[in-house]
């Protein structure tokens, strides 16, 4: 069983997931100052 390594590929895709939408929000507000 691989439980371990699916919790951390988990964590890897909600990790990239959270930079990628924080990063797409700082462009977002650069553009609106």
């Amino acid at each position: 069983m691989s439980g371990i390594d699916d919790f951390a590929g988990e964590s890897w895709l909600h990790l990239l997931k959270l930079v990628s939408d924080t990063i797409v929000i700082l462009y977002i507000l650069e553009y609106q100052l």
